[in-house]
């Protein structure tokens, strides 16, 4: 699981070091896979502002460009389709190694190309290794100041960290979770999140039978969202999702997709006026089929759990959307679905199907049931701060799951397996920051 450290931070003031930080990561459990720091390598690299453009002389895709180091001029010959008199963007100096340490590594010589003399070179993230591929040069905020350090630009949000999960440490397969693990072991203090209830405009007109309440699905509930406007997602849900490595799609669909990480909540968004009539939790039967939002059609055997609406089905349980109800750049409506589902079922269905998602990954392993509410009421908030739109009732069709038996342990019984004396109230301290 990859997410960045201000993410971390939302959750949890510390002032520990970064090293620090990854050290006791690993020692609860959750090892460090990778911890990148792009400041670490940027020192050699310069804020520069364009301050001219001209067409090569000698080369149709080629520019010729004044650019300020915050102390001269320089020319520079430059490629970039985006490049642009006042754009604020990243200058590697003559004598400056790029990609250090790497076998692509080279070091930055004053050069004539095609008759024009190049004084750098106006560096892209790839070239510099902070993406895998871009698309032109780095574009800059312009309240940057040109000759400042370009590592001096990177904030909490562009240092990465990634962690390996066990199969039995669901509760960490979000970034809250993590915090409130680090936080009961005595790293930092936990910021609680704040969940607030949305406002209610309107009675949503739209019924679920849930068929499963009492099997596979104790818990399902569904809320209407309309005269919404979908588009892109905000700058910084976008940055923070590139250093996460996730994937951009639309400002509907990021907010679930946030929140499954965010949270550890999957969630699912039908375009509203895709559906037709009301919602149906069913098992499947043999030989029926649906094209997925990643375009692969499936073929289902007895027994996996399916959302129906009248006509089709729209989602596989847990696991994937079908294409037929998903939302896209048009959409005005929205039926956002939160529920738990077993994870003995999806674990089948997702094995069968071989389908890889981070719903499956999350719900096969077993989230918390109570974060349904929770998650309709943060998904709610997101989409209509996103996006705008007005909120339905929310409707649901489930059991009311009794509270787990409380389990006893022996004081005893603790001091004698770790072979330590162990205070009570240390021990009723830590289970309260774990949310017992």
């Amino acid at each position: 699981m990859r997410f960045t450290l201000g993410w971390l931070r939302d959750y949890l003031e510390f002032n520990h070091s970064n090293s620090e930080l990854c050290a006791k990561l690993t020692d609860i459990g959750l090892e460090v896979e990778k911890f990148y720091d792009p400041k670490e390598k940027m020192n050699n690299f310069v804020v520069a502002e364009v301050k001219n453009v001209k067409k090569h002389p000698n080369a149709d895709k080629l520019s010729v460009c004044d650019v300020y180091d915050g102390k001269k001029n320089l020319q520079i010959v430059c490629g970039a389709k985006n490049v642009r008199e006042g754009l604020f963007t990243v200058l590697a100096q003559v004598g400056a190694v790029v990609k250090p340490g790497t076998k692509d590594e080279f070091k930055i010589k004053q050069s004539s190309i095609r008759g024009e003399e190049s004084f750098g070179m106006l560096c892209s993230e790839e070239e510099l290794g902070i993406t895998n591929e871009s698309d032109g040069i780095i574009e800059l905020d312009n309240d940057l100041e040109a000759g400042k350090s370009f590592s001096e630009s990177f904030d909490d949000e562009s240092i990465e960290i990634e962690i390996s999960i066990t199969p039995n440490r669901v509760d960490c397969a979000g970034v809250f979770g993590i915090a409130r693990d680090l936080s009961a072991a005595g790293f930092g203090t936990l910021k609680k999140k704040k969940i607030s209830k949305g406002k209610t405009i309107f009675q949503t007109d739209l019924k679920v039978v849930n068929n499963l309440k009492d099997k596979d699905c104790p818990k399902f509930s569904l809320r209407l969202i309309k005269n919404l406007k979908n588009g892109e997602s905000n700058k910084f849900l976008t940055r923070r999702f590139k250093h996460s490595g996730l994937k951009i799609i639309s400002a509907l669909v990021d907010v679930t997709n946030y929140l499954t990480i965010d949270f550890c909540r999957p969630l699912h968004v039908f375009d509203y006026d895709k559906l037709r009539g009301d919602l149906l939790i069913r098992y499947s039967k043999k030989g029926e089929h649906f094209i997925g939002l990643d375009d692969n059609e499936y073929v289902l055997e007895d027994g996996m759990m399916v959302i129906c609406d009248q006509e089709k089905i729209v989602s596989l349980a847990g696991v994937m959307g079908a294409k037929n109800s998903g939302c896209d750049m048009d959409t005005k409506n929205v039926v956002l679905e939160s529920a738990y589902f077993s994870p003995e079922s999806i674990a089948k269905t997702g094995r069968k199907l071989n389908i890889q998602s981070d719903a499956r990954y999350r719900f096969e392993r077993g989230i918390d049931p109570n974060s349904v509410e929770d998650g309709m009421e943060l998904a709610s908030q997101m989409i209509v701060e996103n996006c705008g739109g007005e909120l339905g009732t929310i409707v649901n069709d489930d059991l009311d799951l009794k509270s787990p038996d409380p389990i006893d342990i022996d004081l005893s019984f603790i001091e004698k397996t770790l072979g330590i004396e162990v205070k009570k109230s240390f021990l009723v301290d830590t289970f309260e920051k774990l949310g017992c």
